[in-house]
Parts: structure tokens; sequence; C-alpha cells
């Protein structure tokens, strides 16, 4: 599982409930894949996120055993045995610069 760090191409343009516009350029995901190496998980990593660029001093990998996972994410998967993504997080946008 990739915890990832994605620098958005074209940021959000967001409004506050106090009406501030808030510009939202990056965002955290996990993303789920099966890979023989890292090196091929992150070239599949690469050719799937489509909207910004990896950051990948700020992203994460580590194993994970799908069947200790929370059941409402296991159904979220497709096979894990097949090669490739089998998993997608939510995106939580955040900014690195202060608005």
């Amino acid at each position: 599982m990739f915890s990832l760090c994605i620098h958005l191409h074209k940021p959000y343009l967001l409004k506050a409930e106090d009406g501030r516009e808030i510009t939202q350029s990056d965002y955290f995901a996990n993303l789920g894949v099966t890979a023989d190496n890292e090196l091929e998980a992150r070239s599949i990593i690469q050719a799937t996120v489509e909207d910004g660029t990896i950051d990948w001093d700020e992203s994460a990998c580590e194993e994970v055993d799908l069947l200790k996972y929370d059941p409402t994410i296991y159904k979220r998967c497709s096979d894990p045995n097949e090669k490739g993504v089998w998993f997608k997080g939510s995106k939580f946008l955040y900014s690195e610069k202060n608005n």
C-alpha cells in the first residue's frame, strides 16, 4: 500500500463557510498496488496518477495484510493477487502554502 503525496497540476479553488477562497494544491491518497518489486509498483502508480505530480520523498510504501484491514476497505478492493492497482482511497486535500 502506498501513501502518496500528490501536487496537483491545477489546484482546486474552494469557498470556506465564511466566504474566504481557499486554494488546495495538494492531496494525500492511499493506493494499493501489486507488482513484482517497488520499481514496477512506482511505474504502475505513475501511469495511474494523472492529476498531479507524485512527491516520492513525501510518499511511503508498506506491505499490508488485507485480511487484517477493516472489512469496509477490503470490500472496495479488486483482486490483490492480480498485478496492478487494486485499491484507490479517498483524496485528502491540503495546501503547502498558507491561504
